[in-house]
Parts: structure tokens; sequence; C-alpha cells
């Protein structure tokens, strides 16, 4: 079980107790958050909606586009959009998505959708475009692990000259800063599964600090 304390012992809310999966502690984590009326930062918000699609609790669309690559940032701005990725049906380009029907049913997002000048697919199966996330691959961001809902929603501040920084844990915003990124990640690092990437590029970053430490000391620095 998890209990959440105040600094005198007491419990902000009942304990976590008798469910053990990713999203229901993050939902206790929200709401302690929220009690205590702090800000919850949007990397964090971005995690609950990656925790949907993982627990097959989010829904998935494909939309016929003109351009998959402006398909992308126009589906992703959608409230209820968690992820977006560019691709081909039946030799059409075409955006899948995964949406939360929580916030908005499927004939919401297809209205949204229409407006937009795309269409729901009349089937067949979709195929990964090569260049996913195209604004996302031309920034050095494509150097970081990513989450699904962190790539949708940075590909699509990028033209709009948004602000990536509450896209980004602390963590990923001081990779983002180390002048070795470039040298130590992939172009494909966004792509690739976090829980993989994330150690990897740690242990990469680590032996190139150690790297810079070494030569000063062996200069006599």
């Amino acid at each position: 079980m998890v209990r959440f304390l105040g600094p005198d012992g007491a419990e902000f809310l009942p304990k976590l107790a008798d469910r053990y999966d990713a999203l229901g502690l993050y939902e206790k984590i929200i709401a302690v958050l929220e009690m205590l009326g702090e800000d919850v930062p949007g990397y964090f918000r971005l995690l609950g909606r990656d925790l949907l699609v993982e627990q097959a609790l989010s829904r998935c669309v494909t939309y016929a586009t003109p351009c998959f690559w402006s398909g992308e940032t126009s589906l992703a701005q959608h409230p209820a959009v968690i992820t977006t990725d560019a691709g081909w049906v039946d030799g059409e380009e075409a955006v899948q998505v995964h949406f939360d029907p929580r916030v908005a049913s499927r004939e919401d997002l297809d209205a949204y959708a229409r407006a937009e000048g795309f269409s729901s697919t009349g089937g067949g199966s979709f195929g990964l475009d090569r260049e996913p996330q195209f604004y996302l691959r031309k920034n050095p961001a494509r150097h970081l692990p990513l989450t699904p809902a962190q790539r949708t929603q940075i590909n699509v501040a990028l033209p709009y000259r948004r602000s990536l920084a509450d896209l980004l844990s602390p963590q990923q915003s001081a990779w983002l800063a180390d002048p070795h990124l470039e040298r130590s990640s992939g172009d494909e690092a966004y792509r690739q599964n976090i829980r993989k990437s994330w150690p990897a590029l740690a242990a990469q970053l680590g032996r190139a600090e150690r790297g810079a430490r070494s030569n000063v000391i062996c200069c006599g620095g």
C-alpha cells in the first residue's frame, strides 16, 4: 500500500491499497498535489495520458489527410487527443490518433476532423511513415527520451513557437542543454521506448561527464 503523509504524519488522503497499477498511483499523486494547491507540471499530466494508452483505456482512430505532417499538428490540438502518428493507409496519407474518450466522444472527434478537412479511413492497415513528428525531427529534442504524448505535444509546439519548458521534466531539460546530447544519443531516440532509452542516455552522459573530469585531473586542473 502507499500512504501520503504531511510533515506531522497525518494522512492527506486515504491510503492507496488493493490497486497496484501505475495509473492508480498517478491519480493519487495528482489528487494530493491539487489538494495542496500545487501546480501540476505539464510533463506530469502528459504521463497520465500515456498511462491511459498503455492500459488500453484510450481509443484509436485513423484519419485520411491531404498532408499527414500538418494533419498531426491539427489533430494534436484537440484536447482529447493523446498521441498522433503520421503514416499511410492503402497508399494515402493518414494520421493515427489515440484519444481520451472521457474528454470527447468519437463523434465529437470526427466532427473536429471534418472541420479540419480530414475524414475517417474506411479500413486498411496503418503503416507508420519513416519521418513521423516532422517538426520534432528537425529539433534537438529528437535526441531526448520522450513518451508518445510528449513527442506529440512537442511536435505541435515547435511550429507555433511555443515553449517546451512545461512539456519536459527537469532531467530532460538538463539533457537538452547538455553539449554532449547529440553525440551521446541517436536521431531516433525520441521514437524509442523511453524505459530503454532513458537509462541508456543517462549512462552515456554520465560517462561523458566523468571523462571530462578525468581530462581536467590528468592535465593538472
